[in-house]
């Protein structure tokens, strides 16, 4: 690498920092979806439960099979 000019350095460390770079964007890119993805999953885990803990009697006697 001593023998290579000086631009020819520069443009492969240029290079280097934007792989770097774009490298650790993707990675916080895919970090944030798979967190986002999880928080939606566990909110709607939480109101099916939620739902389905409702008693019979909360949604009204005209909706009970058998009346």
């Amino acid at each position: 690498m001593g023998g290579m000019p000086l631009i020819g350095r520069s443009n492969m460390k240029i290079a280097s920092i934007f792989r770097t770079a774009s490298k650790a964007i993707g990675e916080m890119v895919v970090d944030f979806r798979l967190r986002a993805f999880a928080a939606m999953s566990a909110s709607s885990n939480s109101l099916r439960l939620a739902c389905a803990q409702h008693g019979a009697s909360v949604i009204g006697p005209g909706f009970r099979s058998g009346s």
